[in-house]
């Protein structure tokens, strides 16, 4: 779950809840060798799943 996205266009930080935990993620980062980020935009996190091999997208949580 994207709780939340910050940052402008040069540098970009997604909060995350992943398997319960709470997570603060940054462009080409590797989580636990499950997935990449390959991108945060302003309202979605694009995300390489390495279980799959494909591209998930995630949007912002709206509360």
């Amino acid at each position: 779950m994207v709780n939340g996205i910050c940052g402008n266009d040069n540098d970009r930080l997604a909060m995350v809840v992943f398997e319960n935990k709470f997570l603060v993620l940054q462009k080409d980062q590797n989580v636990d060798g499950k997935f990449k980020v390959v991108d945060i935009l302003p309202d979605k996190l694009v995300v390489y799943s390495n279980l799959e091999k494909r591209r998930r997208l995630f949007l912002v949580e709206e509360k």
